[in-house]
């Protein structure tokens, strides 16, 4: 990777055609390097639901899915051993961290690594409210705009 700095070291290679402009895994690729590619364009600073990635990779019924995939994908070990309850190792650079569930709170809480996932967003700027609620209206991505929606926006019509 010729543009490789220390926030993309280790990320996964993004497809791009021979123009150079972006290739998602077509819907019989394995669900799994769907979400991966889904997960690793949700940029900086902004979040994406669990539910937001299954719709984008075809399967809108399968949130929970995408956080089993998801679960193997958070770096446990130093080494980069193998998750033993997936048997998946952990994906260097994948932004896991910006995926939370559709109230804008962080799920990840009951596996060990909330108070991780809610640090790595706020390094980012994403606020949470006395709830431990992110903004959705504020931070959520929106693939369809570069940046997504105006962090500096208004909270006043949340989800």
């Amino acid at each position: 990777m010729d543009d490789e700095t220390p926030l993309t070291r280790g990320a996964p290679e993004i497809p791009v055609d021979a123009r150079g402009a972006f290739e998602m895994p077509s819907d019989a690729a394995p669900f799994r390097d769907r979400v991966l590619a889904w997960v690793a364009l949700v940029p900086h600073g902004r979040v994406a639901t669990y539910g937001q990635i299954a719709a984008l990779v075809g399967a809108p019924r399968a949130a929970r899915q995408v956080g089993a995939v998801l679960r193997g994908s958070i770096p446990t070990a130093p080494d980069g051993a193998a998750d033993p309850a997936t048997g998946t190792r952990p994906e260097p650079g994948l932004p896991w961290h910006r995926i939370i569930n559709a109230k804008g709170g962080i799920s990840t809480d009951k596996l060990g690594f909330g108070d991780l996932q809610r640090a790595l967003l706020r390094a980012e700027g994403v606020a949470f409210d006395a709830e431990g609620r992110c903004s959705l209206r504020r931070f959520r991505w929106d693939p369809g705009r570069p940046g997504g929606p105006d962090p500096n926006g208004s909270d006043a019509s949340d989800e």
